[in-house]
């Protein structure tokens, strides 16, 4: 990967929040290159799974894909001496 592509895919994932119009614009302005070159540069984001895409319509929203996504139940046994050293530190 060159450089410059490294500059326009950290360029893109530090403006994901702005609409693709938008951000597509952006991109074409910043480094001179074609919305077809940065279409180019999103579907390899995408293929790589850095970034995520949800179409409405015909508008696409890109954002940040979740690195990762974990949930965890942590069991609650409250004991009475557990309370006391809640209220304690109040």
């Amino acid at each position: 990967m060159t450089e410059q592509t490294q500059r326009i895919r950290k360029f893109i994932c530090q403006n994901i929040d702005l609409s693709s119009a938008k951000l597509t614009n952006l991109v074409v302005e910043k480094f001179s290159i074609s919305r077809q070159a940065v279409n180019v540069h999103l579907q390899n984001l995408l293929k790589e799974k850095v970034i995520q895409a949800k179409k409405k319509g015909k508008f696409i929203t890109y954002s940040l894909k979740p690195i990762i996504v974990e949930k965890s139940v942590l069991p609650l046994q409250m004991n009475y001496f557990e309370f006391q050293g809640y209220r304690t530190l109040s």
